[in-house]
């Protein structure tokens, strides 16, 4: 017996974890921006809620330009699509369903960008032990450059690792390398990573190198990664980089087998001390629920 039809298409359901990191709007034919909530995603097409239009702002048919973004994009996905359902009750914000005009041409290109940005099983994001921070051996450079930034492990997926750098480096509206901000650092909306000297500063989007070497790993290697986030906190000793790996067909099999390795290996860990948490929390509560009429006190009925 096949499964029903609905089981077999790969649509990718938005969860908490997910929306937090993405943004999703359409633009109309007159150029204006709505903003999108999204209720599931396929290469295909998605389904979505407009918070803010009304009924007379979409028709069945209508073009649009659909766009995603999120620090998991290098730069925003903007896909051409057309409305193929709409749903606009009186008292239920519009919902319309966006089919893509031209997915088919890169619908396996396309996979691997929604599987990045849905899917959370193709990407469990694990974070080191203390052992395992000291153990990692890092060094992260301008593309071209001489000079590099210390930086230590804050956690890594099989699509990318994510580090602590000095707030020093950063460069970022309200932090600046020496201290409160300045008119400069005002005028510079965009944060950045400084490694000193003439190398040039990395902003979201650019390209960096990573040498990387994994606990376990006979040698280290190096990658050409791109810079996904970069965030800094006036007064905090130190400020975050996301960085994203290359497509798996183009990064060396050695380093994908060393990170896949690495990040199966802590979330089978991870798992183990979940497990032992949950085992001595029940224990300690079984003196509790055997002596529970002497905890409730005498009874005066």
């Amino acid at each position: 017996m096949s499964e029903p039809r609905e089981q077999n298409r790969r649509a990718y359901r938005v969860t908490p974890e997910t929306s937090g990191h993405i943004m999703a709007s359409a633009i109309l034919a007159d150029g204006a921006e709505a903003t999108a909530e999204i209720i599931d995603a396929a290469t295909g097409g998605v389904s979505v809620r407009f918070p803010r239009l009304k009924r007379s702002d979409l028709e069945m048919g209508q073009p649009l330009d659909f766009q995603l973004r999120s620090e998991r994009l290098s730069a925003p996905l903007l896909l051409a699509g057309q409305v193929v359902q709409l749903r606009h009750g009186h008292e239920l914000p519009l919902e319309a369903g966006i089919a893509f005009m031209d997915w088919a041409r890169g619908a396996g290109d396309l996979e691997t960008v929604f599987r990045r940005l849905f899917d959370q099983r193709h990407c469990f994001r694990v974070t080191p032990s203390l052992e395992d921070i000291d153990r990692f051996r890092i060094v992260l450079r301008a593309r071209r450059g001489t000079r590099s930034v210390r930086s230590w492990l804050r956690d890594m997926s099989a699509n990318g690792i994510g580090l602590w750098v000095p707030t020093r480096r950063v460069r970022a509206p309200g932090v600046t390398r020496s201290g409160p901000a300045t008119d400069a650092d005002a005028d510079d909306e965009s944060p950045s990573l400084s490694f000193g000297g003439t190398d040039t500063p990395a902003i979201v989007g650019d390209v960096v190198e990573l040498g990387l070497h994994v606990p376990g790993q006979r040698d280290p290697f190096k990658l050409a990664v791109r810079v996904c986030h970069l965030a800094a906190w006036p007064g905090a000793p130190r400020a975050r980089i996301g960085l994203g790996f290359p497509e798996e067909r183009d990064m060396p099999r050695t380093a994908n087998a060393a990170v896949l390795r690495y990040v199966g290996e802590r979330q089978r860990k991870l798992r183990q001390l979940e497990q032992q948490a949950r085992r001595r929390a029940a224990e300690e509560s079984r003196p509790l629920e055997a002596n529970g009429a002497a905890l409730q006190g005498p009874s005066w009925e």
